[in-house]
């Protein structure tokens, strides 16, 4: 559960916090460094534009993943405790 809730908070911090657009050139000129193909591909597609809304839809969909996610870790926590006690 910890994880997920880690995960929630950092790309809810990442996606909504302000600054959003600042974070999101830096990742995408990050990856545009390691990846110098990505350059070239993109200098020579016809499918310019600015991705930060897929980034956010994204990110939006991955915070409802994870609250999903939690709900069910925690809605099965007693199935876990039952079998801690009969283990232990």
């Amino acid at each position: 559960m910890g994880y997920y809730i880690f995960a929630l908070l950092n790309t809810a911090v990442f996606c909504f916090a302000p600054g959003r657009s600042a974070r999101i050139a830096r990742l995408l000129d990050a990856e545009r460094s390691m990846l110098p193909w990505m350059r070239s591909a993109q200098t020579n597609s016809p499918f310019t534009g600015d991705i930060t809304l897929f980034l956010v839809v994204g990110a939006i969909f991955g915070i409802a993943f994870c609250l999903v996610l939690l709900y069910f870790l925690a809605a099965a926590k007693p199935a876990f405790d039952k079998a801690a006690q009969q283990a232990g």
